[in-house]
């Protein structure tokens, strides 16, 4: 287990530092993280998972920990780390766990943290303890001691995502390159823009047999950026292995920066929100604080 507790999340090389032992001994000491108001109340966790072949059997250990633990189990299935966020909030629950590696290479899994309204768990607020808790006792087990139910979010999360929607005047071409990640499950939803879809590797497969689906990486989003020149694409569209990041590039396949995008969408969000916080990373330039303020929002920056 040394050194899969990371700053934000549980990650390693699968089965040599993470395994379902691990993952049990997570699910069953996560009670140890939760608000004591919560646990009172009798706490309900989300579980979900990414398409990696160990995925499966991860859940399903982090499922039996949980539950060992005294900790309710509502289990979403397949889905992206926003609609695990999405269900926390939609389901009132506790918290949620997301099995995923996120951006990293096959071989690996992890898990992302979350508590009650979809607040991310880090280091400072709750891995390093629970990490403390796994040291302590690494081998923990006993029955299940809570209830296991599953709930399909699907139609309602489509609904909470169209919601922001404005339709687009002109129609504009689109290439989404998904790179065989859980944004595959949102190509429905696409299809229901008004736009017109140029889709890239969509379809589940954690072996990532087109490229990793790191989009940080220059290049893999090569693929992308001829998608957009060849068929004359408006904007381009890369997202990671659990959909949680995305890469925009322009109409002339150049990337363009997240703070950027963080600037051009802080006008039509307060639109909606006026006066509103907008976080936005610490990287970002001194144009996106001055986006956020220009339209009437309150910048917060933050790691």
């Amino acid at each position: 287990m040394s050194g899969v507790f990371k700053a934000y999340d549980v990650r390693g090389v699968y089965p040599d530092e993470i395994d379902e032992k691990l993952a049990y001994a997570i699910g069953y000491h996560f009670r140890g993280i939760l608000d004591a108001e919560d646990l009172a109340r009798g706490a309900r966790v989300v579980v979900s998972r990414d398409m990696r072949a160990s995925s499966p059997s991860i859940a399903a250990a982090l499922s039996d920990g949980l539950r060992a633990g005294g900790l309710s189990v509502v289990d979403i299935g397949l889905a992206t780390t926003p609609m695990n966020y999405f269900a926390i909030g939609h389901l009132a629950t506790s918290g949620g766990i997301q099995v995923t590696a996120s951006h990293n290479p096959a071989r690996y899994n992890g898990l992302k943290f979350s508590r009650r309204d979809a607040i991310p768990v880090s280091s400072e607020t709750g891995i390093a303890r629970l990490e403390e808790l796994v040291r302590a006792n690494p081998a923990p087990s006993g029955p299940a001691r809570a209830s296991l139910e599953t709930a399909d979010i699907a139609a309602a999360y489509r609904t909470h995502v169209l919601s922001f929607v404005r339709r687009s005047e002109p129609r504009l071409k689109v290439a989404v390159d998904v790179a065989n990640g859980m944004a595959t499950l949102y190509r429905s939803l696409l299809e229901e823009l008004d736009i017109d879809l140029v889709p890239l590797f969509f379809g589940l497969d954690g072996s990532f047999p087109n490229h990793e689906a790191n989009p940080l990486k220059p290049e893999n989003i090569v693929d992308l950026q001829r998608a957009v020149r060849e068929r004359s694409c408006a904007l381009g569209i890369a997202f990671d292995g659990d959909a949680d990041r995305a890469i925009f590039v322009d109409d002339r396949a150049g990337a363009v920066g997240a703070d950027m995008i963080t600037a051009l969408l802080a006008g039509p969000i307060l639109e909606r929100f006026p006066g509103a916080p907008i976080v936005y990373d610490i990287r970002s330039s001194w144009a996106t604080r001055e986006a956020i303020l220009a339209a009437g929002g309150q910048p917060v920056r933050e790691r």
